[in-house]
């Protein structure tokens, strides 16, 4: 369900990669998710607080992750509820030169639909990540 990869590449061909991180995750991780911080962050503190946190995945994690989906948690929200992924660890520049890294979002769901994951882009420049985001981490 969500996004597929090929989709998810169209949105890079007019993008330059400033920064990327070798991929970590394999089928043996486990992972859970992370709050990230209670008041939201904004980009230059997410990508401090993923460095201190040994959570700076980037997108060879995150197409990972989505190909294997059984690795996230079933449910990782309540119903109807947004969850907000980010892999920082990968920063793309457009030509008008506005930011964007790797994100999932889980859309929460009710009943036999359940809830489902995309991948996408990003915005970061100067976006504010908010409480109902989560870093992938690895389980403790």
């Amino acid at each position: 369900m969500g996004t597929d990869i090929l989709h998810f590449n169209r949105y890079k061909k007019d993008m330059k990669i400033v920064s990327d991180v070798p991929r970590r995750i394999n089928k043996n991780s486990q992972i859970e998710l992370v709050p990230i911080s209670e008041n939201g962050v904004s980009w230059r503190e997410l990508r401090k607080l993923a460095k201190n946190r040994g959570t700076n995945f980037g997108e060879k994690d995150a197409k990972f992750l989505f190909k294997n989906q059984q690795l996230l948690p079933k449910r990782p929200g309540r119903a109807h509820h947004f969850i907000y992924v980010p892999f920082p660890g990968t920063v793309y520049r457009a030509s008008d030169g506005s930011q964007y890294i790797p994100s999932f979002i889980y859309y929460g769901g009710r009943g036999w639909h359940g809830g489902w994951w995309e991948l996408h882009f990003a915005w970061v420049d100067e976006n504010s990540w908010h409480s109902n985001s989560r870093f992938v981490s690895f389980r403790k």
